[in-house]
């Protein structure tokens, strides 16, 4: 479609989440904190959010 192999797709993904898992980790990012009442910001995160999708997308 593009003129590009699946390996050079392949290698660009790659080469990209390496340089957003080194910028998260470089960077410190705070989450959570206080609000204005001062109360505690509780941040929950759904770790089957963080899976990998396989053969049976949608279903």
């Amino acid at each position: 479609m593009l003129g590009v192999s699946s390996e050079t797709i392949k290698h660009l993904i790659a080469s990209i989440h390496q340089l957003i898992q080194m910028d998260l980790t470089n960077n410190d990012m705070r989450i959570g904190g206080i609000d204005a009442n001062s109360q505690s910001i509780i941040v929950e995160i759904d770790e089957s959010k963080f899976g990998k999708r396989k053969y049976y997308r949608g279903h």
